[in-house]
């Protein structure tokens, strides 16, 4: 069960880099590389997996929470992929109906939890075929004592790529990408320093 604290790994299978940003930060992917990210930029970018027919409330860790239905889901990233746009050109411009589906314009990724179990999303199974699992109850000791498991398990993964960021070189002549927060903005230690 995946929740908004969670860590993920995806994995870039795309020949250009991948840039996400969620919450004030900046996620690159390399080609081929895998990366820990949040859960919540994978659902915002690829679709929650935990979707289902229906909208509906849960209560994942005493925190009640709303999942959107596939239907939702697929409608938003229609829209933030342009799928629905690509459709309409062609309609305007004459041409016969064509079949765009998410899948044909998304990144390529693949995701999984933590432990190396796949995630399937909203892209990658937009008939919902495989959605994840929301377990309601934690207030038995086998369900608590699994999600400590969890949580330790992607605090160790988000220390390891803390400690691999600390010891990689900083190249201060590196372009930052466009949809970076300080692209074209000087920031405040720049501006002490001219």
């Amino acid at each position: 069960m995946l929740t908004s604290r969670d860590q993920v790994i995806v994995t870039n299978l795309e020949p250009e880099p991948l840039h996400f940003r969620y919450d004030g930060h900046a996620y690159g992917i390399p080609p081929g590389a895998s990366v820990h990210i949040p859960f919540e930029v994978l659902k915002k970018e690829f679709g929650d997996p935990r979707s289902g027919v229906e909208e509906r409330l849960a209560v994942v860790d005493n925190e009640k929470i709303r999942i959107n239905s596939r239907a939702k889901e697929i409608e938003r990233l229609d829209v933030k992929y342009g799928v629905n746009a690509a459709r309409l050109a062609n309609q305007q411009r004459g041409g016969d109906p064509i079949h765009i589906s998410l899948s044909d314009v998304a990144p390529k990724i693949q995701a999984t939890t933590v432990d190396g179990a796949p995630i399937p999303t909203v892209v990658t199974d937009p008939g919902g075929d495989a959605p994840m699992a929301i377990p309601i109850d934690l207030d038995s000791p086998e369900a608590l004592g699994a999600r400590v498991a969890q949580m330790q398990k992607d605090l160790e993964a988000t220390m390891s790529q803390l400690q691999a960021l600390e010891r990689k070189p900083v190249d201060k002549n590196e372009d930052v990408p466009e949809d970076s927060p300080s692209a074209g903005k000087t920031t405040g230690a720049a501006k002490r320093a001219a």
